[in-house]
This record gives C-alpha cells, sequence and structure tokens, in this order.
C-alpha cells in the first residue's frame, strides 16, 4: 500500500522504539526494505537524525542477498541516543496522518471501480488529472499498471481520516463521472455513474448528480439546495427526429435509436411541436394519424407518455419531466 513520506518516517521511528526495548541507547539494525523507503528519503532521514544528535555510529550497507537486484534491500544499523526524538516524531505523524478504524470502500470496490477508470485514459493523463484532483503526487506510482496505480491510491484514500484525502476521494468520483472523460457522451457518462453506484452500495454509500455521497447530511443538502441548478442543468432545448434524441442544456438522451418511430418517438414529437401546451388524448392520437381509436391499444397515449418519462429518469436525475394522466399530458413547464 502506498504511504506519503512522513508515513515512512513514521514506520522508522516505530521500528526504532520497538528495538529500544532495552534502553535508550541500543544498537537497531533493520532492513529499509521493509519500510518501501527510497535511497534518497533514507539519506534525508538519517542526516536529520544525525544533525539533532538522536543517533551515531550509522551504517548502511546493501544485503548480500539482495546485491546487485532492481529491487535494493539496504541494511541499515546506528546507535539510539536520543530515543525521545523518535517517539515523539512517531507522535506528530500519527497525529498529522490518522487513519480510520473502517476504510471508507472496501479492497474489492476500489479494485473494481480502478479497473474502470484505468480504461478511460492513458496512464500519464492519469497521473497529470490525478494530481489536479487533489491527489499527494508521493501517492501516485508509476510507471506501473494503471489500475493498480488508481487502486493504490483509493485504498490509501479510504483508510485516511484527513479531511483532505476525503475531498480527493470524491473528487476522483466526481471528475471521471464528468461527460469529458468519456467523449462528451452524458449517456456513457451517466452509465459509467450507474455502474459505480452499484458498487458503492455495498459499502453503504451512494452516487448522486455525480457526487459520492459520504454522509447523509449531504444528500439532504442536495435535495434542498441544489434543486434549481439541477433544473438548468436539464432544461429541454429541442428534439431531433433523424437521430431520435432528446437535446437539454446538459447534453443529449436517445430515446428511440437512429429515430425509430417508436410510440415513445411519436409522443416526444408531438410534444416538441408546442413545448408549452397541454395535449389532449385525442389531439395527440390525431397529430399520429394511426387511424381509429377504437383500433388502437387501449391507453396507446398514457403509456408513451409513461415510457418516455422513465427513459428520461432512466438515465439523468430529472424524474418528472413528462405531465400526464389519461386525458392529457404535457412537458413539465419548470423544464421550460
Amino acid at each position: 500500500m502506498v504511504e506519503r513520506s512522513a508515513e515512512k518516517i513514521g514506520k522508522l521511528c516505530q521500528i526504532v522504539i520497538d528495538g529500544c526495548k532495552g534502553g535508550d541507547t541500543d544498537l537497531v539494525r533493520f532492513d529499509v526494505f521493509d519500510l518501501s523507503m527510497s535511497d534518497g528519503l533514507l539519506s534525508r532521514a538519517l542526516n536529520q537524525l544525525k544533525s539533532t544528535h538522536a543517533i551515531s555510529s550509522v551504517h548502511v550497507t546493501e544485503s548480500d542477498d539482495h546485491r546487485g537486484k532492481a529491487c535494493k534491500w539496504w541494511e541499515v544499523s546506528f546507535i539510539v541516543d536520543d530515543l525521545n526524538r523518535f517517539i515523539t516524531r512517531l507522535e506528530e505523524v500519527q497525529k498529522n496522518h490518522p487513519k480510520r478504524d473502517m476504510p471508507i470502500l472496501c479492497k474489492q470496490t476500489n479494485e473494481l471501480v480502478a479497473k474502470t477508470i484505468g480504461d478511460l485514459i492513458s496512464g500519464p493523463k492519469l497521473v497529470s488529472y490525478l494530481k489536479e484532483f487533489g491527489i499527494d503526487p508521493g501517492l501516485i506510482v508509476y510507471p506501473d499498471t494503471k489500475w493498480r496505480m488508481i487502486d493504490n491510491v483509493l485504498n490509501y484514500l479510504s483508510s485516511s481520516a484527513r479531511e483532505d484525502d476525503k475531498r480527493a476521494l470524491k473528487n476522483v468520483f466526481s471528475e471521471f463521472c464528468h461527460p469529458l472523460f468519456h467523449g462528451g457522451d452524458v449517456e456513457r457518462a451517466l452509465q459509467f455513474e450507474r455502474t459505480l453506484d452499484g458498487w458503492v452500495k455495498y459499502d453503504g454509500l451512494r452516487m448522486l448528480d455525480g457526487y459520492l455521497i459520504l454522509d447523509p447530511d449531504e444528500l439532504i443538502g442536495i435535495g434542498d439546495h441544489d434543486e434549481d441548478n439541477l433544473t438548468e442543468a436539464w432544461k429541454y432545448v429541442q428534439f431531433h427526429p433523424k437521430k431520435g434524441v432528446v437535446q437539454f442544456v446538459e447534453g443529449v438522451i436517445t430515446i428511440s435509436e437512429g429515430g425509430k418511430k417508436t410510440d415513445v418517438w411519436l409522443m416526444m414529437n408531438t410534444l416538441s411541436a408546442d413545448p408549452d401546451r397541454e395535449w389532449y388524448e385525442d389531439e395527440v392520437l390525431e397529430d399520429w394519424a394511426l387511424g381509429e381509436k377504437a383500433d388502437l391499444t387501449k391507453n396507446k397515449v398514457y403509456q408513451a407518455a409513461k415510457t418516455l418519462k422513465a427513459k428520461i429518469a432512466q438515465v439523468t436525475s430529472v424524474k418528472d419531466f413528462v405531465i400526464y394522466d389519461t386525458k392529457k399530458t404535457r412537458i413539465n413547464p419548470k423544464y421550460l
């Protein structure tokens, strides 16, 4: 699992504290491989400890068992002259990098999410975007398999109790739900969000309007304060009959593949002829020109309006785009 440099120093302190059971002046030996610490970080840490007179008689050698291998395994030994410095530093690290008793998202969820995000864009671009989303660069290990890089980041953020890590985790989910990460295709982006929602449900969380909801109060906030923004985003623009898509401010929704003249297509085509109008059943059937009403399926207009409403609701947060009953149908005025 990836860690910040300070946390690796904290592990070093813990090793020293555990090794000094016999008193404040002890010889401590350990393998740096166990800390996943780079040569540079090890050198800086030891120099700082020496300069503050916390340690002396420092020896660093490459392990004979791993000499010449790509992954170096340094053996370190030194005399501890001031154990209290290690205790104080460890307390600082634990205070500044608190951990959760239970992670926000389990490892299985993070792996599924990571593999899905990894398929969206190239590795270098992922690195760049993760940094933009507020991820500590020290947590981003690349070159590596894309999904493993993201998986490491998500597992770390899920386990951290820091508020900035919590915000960063939410940013990863919300940003990758944006249509621009899906070729500008709103439907694909919404499907991506629904996929994430299906996974995070197992951790007791939800995706709503492109956001990972971590606290119940956030659901209340969205319902109470962002309804106007949601309505503005899904204002109706026009219907494109040849393509079978309904255009909104936020994007387009396909209601009929290739503009096939289904009942839903007919319903939307009629409503789009005069969006402000309330259409009565007989007027709709006259516009459709399908023949005598007695020869048609019962409540054909009602069922078409119901299906249209459901199709819009299926891929958006708009649950009331169409207002209808058995006698009349219209587009909800708040989306006009």
